[in-house]
């Protein structure tokens, strides 16, 4: 038995919130013999995709978009982690990887608009992951320093994989630069890293592809919705989080910081030949992107001094 076109008007108007025509509504009054099956051809249908996309979309402009912590290691991200974490606009806060993005993205969408801070040990894409409004946070360091200090802190930290070894053999910074070049996994991280997981492209497929690398972590950076900081002049990246409404003092602890960082010129001049080209290789690139970072940055340092 037919339906009702009374009861076909109210479905359009309640599932695709416009009316319908009167051939529309005696067509579907015509194919369906109950409001069930009409709601589902509607909710099957391309309008009502659209306006569902649309909908949604229009909730997603009304939140406040969260905060994406492109923890790069060895880059006081810890520091600003533990910070981050603590202040009451960012509950809750959620710790994802790279190798978990999956689990972020299978959350329930409500799950995922419920989140205010996602951190963790993340390249460039995890913003795509997550799916909703998002701001970039990422704070680069001098390359050289950086390795070195990646490097003291395996030494010291016996829960890391790669401590054992590293220890038994007794390795210097230069025996460490030597064997990453036979360990892919280490090899990605003091690579030029900062570079390639900016880039999107932290995987060993982008060994040799540096300059488009670059290109693309430059591209990056320079987005509107990164928030943009150099470990050396941390102060003006806290200032920023401040300003945007992230933290709500600029003064933090500082945590997991490596100690002995006095003996980086002497590790860098105990290098052999081969190990001072190693050095150099893995950091020519990261240096290239520090520099222009800190460019980027030193424009907002004299604009403060000046507003002083």
């Amino acid at each position: 038995m037919p339906l009702n076109p009374n009861q076909v008007a109210l479905a359009y108007q309640l599932i695709l919130d416009r009316r319908g025509s009167e051939k529309e509504i005696a067509n579907q009054a015509k194919n369906h013999e109950t409001l069930s099956s009409v709601r589902r051809a509607f909710m099957g249908s391309d309008e009502f995709r659209r306006r569902y996309a649309a909908m949604l979309a229009e909730q997603d402009a009304q939140i406040k978009p969260a905060l994406i912590h492109l923890h790069l290691p060895k880059t006081a991200g810890t520091s600003l982690a533990k910070a981050l974490s603590a202040e009451p606009s960012l509950q809750p806060n959620r710790i994802v990887h790279d190798g978990t993005l999956d689990e972020l993205k299978a959350l329930p969408r409500p799950v995922r608009r419920n989140l205010r801070y996602i951190r963790g040990h993340l390249s460039m894409g995890a913003g795509e992951a997550y799916g909703l409004p998002y701001r970039y946070l990422c704070a680069l360091r001098r390359p050289g320093p950086r390795i070195f200090s990646f490097y003291q802190f395996i030494k010291r930290t016996r829960t890391h994989p790669s401590f054992e070894i590293l220890n038994e053999q007794d390795m210097s910074f230069g025996d460490y630069l030597d064997y990453s070049t036979r360990t892919p996994n280490h090899r990605l991280e003091i690579d030029n890293g900062q570079m390639r997981r900016l880039s999107g492209q932290f995987n060993a497929t982008s060994f040799g592809t540096e300059a488009s690398l670059l290109r693309m972590a430059l591209h990056n950076i320079t987005a509107p919705n990164m928030i943009l900081g150099v470990v050396e002049k941390i102060e003006l990246l806290l200032a920023t989080l401040v300003k945007e409404g992230f933290l709500a003092s600029p003064n933090i602890d500082r945590a997991n910081t490596s100690p002995n960082s006095d003996k980086y010129e002497s590790a860098i001049s105990s290098l052999s030949p081969k190990q001072r080209e190693i050095f150099e290789r893995y950091t020519v690139w990261d240096n290239i992107l520090y520099d222009t970072c800190d460019a980027l940055i030193a424009p907002q340092s004299n604009l403060k001094g000046l507003t002083q």
